[in-house]
């Protein structure tokens, strides 16, 4: 038997390159993105911008048409 392919660790707070690696896209569309309102905005911390995974994973829910709310909460 070959190796096992291994997913990625995913933290739950990402940078915004973390963030746009995680959606699929380059971090400069996620953060066009983010300016135009598409995507989640961060949150600071500090100096830093993060963004919590779960709101990410609520947005990729609501842009994959998954509008039951026993899956996510609408995005505001």
């Amino acid at each position: 038997m070959g190796e096992r392919a291994t997913l990625p660790f995913w933290p739950r707070r990402m940078t915004a390159p973390l963030a746009a690696q995680y959606l699929g896209v380059s971090t400069s569309k996620f953060h066009r993105g983010v300016m135009e309102g598409i995507y989640p905005r961060g949150k600071a911390d500090g100096r830093n911008m993060l963004w919590d995974r779960a709101e990410l994973d609520r947005w990729v829910d609501q842009w994959a048409g998954f509008a039951g709310e026993d899956i996510a909460p609408p995005i505001p």
